[in-house]
């Protein structure tokens, strides 16, 4: 299947890979817990996390490509509320738009609406901002597919990154993504 600018997309609208930027952007980290996790977010003390599929909304105004390599590694000196869980867990999923908005909120908004949506850890992620936390727990993968497509919608150019359950060196340092499409794009 092609798109209309000619690139090989998969039924899901997953595009020809490229290279992940440097440049300023927003992500989304997508965790899947088969079974409960214990974390401890700094100040927020110990948590335990049930079962389920999870999205940390996070930005990266000094660059992507150095954050999210940093979130994918398991070993790192704790700094922020998502270094507890990456070191428990690494996400399977990464959704990402280069911008220098600051997409995190609005994500975590669109997320919260959703029927399937809770707030498993108040104030995680969110100490800079009023959202009430940018991790939120979802109970199905239906949920997780309708936020999912929902953020690609309302945010055209958002790209997918697949993350290997075995990371290596060369996979953090030249990590292949392929761009999604909203559903609503008409596939040619």
């Amino acid at each position: 299947m092609k798109t209309i600018d000619g690139r090989k997309t998969s039924p899901l609208g997953h595009r020809e890979p490229q290279v992940l930027p440097r440049e300023p952007g927003g992500y989304v980290l997508v965790f899947r817990l088969d079974e409960n996790v214990r974390i401890r977010p700094g100040k927020l003390g110990i948590t335990e996390l049930l079962p389920g599929h999870y999205l940390y909304f996070g930005s990266a105004l000094s660059g992507l490509a150095p954050r999210l390599a940093r979130h994918l590694r398991r070993r790192k000196k704790r700094h922020w509320h998502i270094d507890s869980l990456t070191s428990a867990i690494r996400p399977h999923e990464v959704w990402w738009i280069a911008t220098k908005s600051r997409m995190e909120c609005d994500w975590a908004r669109l997320a919260r609406a959703d029927e399937e949506a809770s707030i498993p850890v108040p104030g995680f992620g969110s100490s800079d901002c009023r959202c009430s936390s940018h991790l939120m727990r979802l109970e199905s993968e239906a949920a997780l597919t309708r936020v999912l497509m929902h953020i690609a919608a309302v945010t055209p150019g958002t790209n997918r990154l697949d993350v290997p359950a075995r990371l290596t060196s060369r996979f953090l340092n030249s990590a292949r993504v392929g761009a999604m499409r909203a559903p609503s794009d008409q596939a040619i």
